[in-house]
């Protein structure tokens, strides 16, 4: 069976092929041209899942895989069935990108683990040794810092994160780009420390779009990384509930 994954975060629309388990596909797209994107899927999609952090994208990328692919798609939600028990106030309110993660991670590395994601926001979240998802911690990624420093200043000027800044910079952009990489990797470190500690010990699996800015400077090295998490995830639930 063949079956397109649609991630879609505040960044862009992530979308995957899975054929028999198989990733065969991918694909990173702007989140609001459901339509251009779709024409590029490959043939013979049988099934659909759509899991969505961005208000009204998940009408909007519904609609628009029922006019191309003909296919009724499963929209993911915090009350699906993603093997885990999910300790939340509202299950609703958590972003399925965290609760996919978290599931495939999981299942992955078959009991207690910390789930790392950094992206728009990092998000640092807790799995038990029994499947339940215990909540987490969310913090701004270095793209809103850069943003908050300049918007939140008079003179600081827009600065885009990059790998390999020196810690002692000697410019305002270069003492701004160190911030943002050592900052964000300690920021990571820390907080990951602290959940792991309050585990009890748990293997770290990481993800991401930003992790390759951030993983060299990091002193807290995960276990796994896989960039594919969040849509492994998402293809796992579909298979649970239609596959």
């Amino acid at each position: 069976m063949e079956v397109l994954v649609v991630d879609i975060g505040n960044s862009g629309a992530h979308l995957g092929a899975f054929r028999e388990g198989k990733l065969i596909w991918r694909a990173t797209v702007p989140p609001d041209g459901p339509d251009r994107a779709l024409r590029a899927v490959p043939a013979g999609i049988e099934g659909v899942v759509l899991g969505s952090v961005v208000r009204g994208a998940s009408e909007l990328w519904a609609e628009a895989i029922g006019r191309s692919l003909g296919l009724d798609p499963l929209i993911a939600s915090g009350r699906s069935d993603w093997g885990l028990v999910v300790l939340y106030d509202d299950p609703n309110s958590v972003g399925v990108d965290r609760l996919s993660a978290a599931s495939e991670a999981y299942h992955t590395v078959g009991g207690r683990v910390v789930v790392l994601d950094v992206g728009t926001a990092i998000t640092v979240d807790a799995v038990s040794d029994r499947g339940a998802f215990l909540g987490g911690i969310i913090a701004p990624g270095p793209k809103l810092m850069a943003s908050a420093l300049h918007q939140g200043t008079s003179l600081l000027p827009p600065t885009e994160p990059e790998p390999g800044a020196d810690l002692l910079g000697r410019s305002t952009e270069d003492c701004i780009r160190s911030g943002l990489l050592y900052g964000t990797a300690s920021l990571v470190d820390g907080l990951v420390r602290r959940v792991v500690r309050k585990l009890g010990g748990a293997k770290v699996v990481a993800t991401g779009g930003g992790l390759d800015f951030i993983l060299p400077a990091l002193e807290v090295r995960p276990e796994v990384v896989d960039p594919n998490l969040v849509i492994e995830g998402l293809y796992r639930l579909f298979m649970r509930e239609r596959g």
